[in-house]
């Protein structure tokens, strides 16, 4: 037996095929790289690792930003509650408690003072004056009371107010971060769209090239193009 050897010239059948195999050389080099891509197992979008970067700092911003909205309202809560009595002039019973002792203990001055002098405070006039003097002090240190608790109400209410306004920045901080790894995702997503997209229509050329080299002249080329359309 004779060696018989082939040198194809692009026609088949006596007739000149628009399809060549060396055309196809970039459409079967796009589609082994899309079977590599299957085989090596990256059937799938490459996600950035910025996303779980992003992910996990959002996560530790809702966190905090919960803790901080729980602390605040708690304050919050507080400061309206004591805020309430203290505008009605309510002291607290410890407040009360220090009232009573330092009447007591100017009340017995008093006492002490007058019988050293041989007087008796509820039978002398000047005792008025005298008990006129420490109701007055008393009533001055009462009001310092009350004005200390509204003004404490009024500051544990913005310490509140702080706190869950800096929890809302931390929220708002968070969904940034998880509109920034969306975006990161969507690209990602993208790219592996579009890259699939070019493979699939770069294999349509290919099958769509054999089709047309196989059937051969124009019947052919329109047998090629119909396939490869089709993928």
């Amino acid at each position: 037996m004779s060696d018989v050897s082939y040198t194809g010239t692009g026609k088949s059948g006596g007739t000149d095929s628009p399809f060549s195999l060396g055309s196809l050389a970039p459409a079967a080099a796009a589609g082994g790289g899309l079977a590599a891509l299957f085989l090596s197992g990256g059937g799938g979008p490459d996600i950035p690792p910025q996303v779980g970067q992003v992910e996990g700092n959002a996560t530790g911003l809702e966190n905090e930003a919960t803790s901080l909205w729980g602390s605040g309202n708690a304050l919050i809560a507080g400061g309206q509650s004591a805020l309430a009595p203290a505008m009605a002039g309510v002291l607290t019973p410890e407040q009360q408690a220090t009232l009573t002792v330092e009447r007591q203990s100017a009340n017995n001055v008093a006492n002490q003072t007058f019988a050293s002098m041989g007087r008796n405070i509820n039978q002398d006039t000047s005792g008025i004056s005298t008990q006129t003097d420490i109701n007055t002090k008393l009533m001055a240190a009462a009001n310092n009371f009350v004005n200390t608790n509204i003004a404490s109400a009024f500051s544990e209410i913005q310490a509140g107010a702080s706190l869950t306004g800096q929890g809302t920045q931390d929220m708002s901080a968070a969904n940034t971060a998880l509109l920034q790894a969306a975006q990161l995702t969507m690209q990602a997503d993208k790219s592996y769209s579009d890259s699939l997209t070019s493979a699939f229509s770069a294999i349509g050329t290919l099958v769509g090239g054999i089709g047309g080299a196989v059937v051969g002249g124009p019947a052919g080329a329109v047998a090629g193009a119909s396939i490869g359309k089709a993928l």
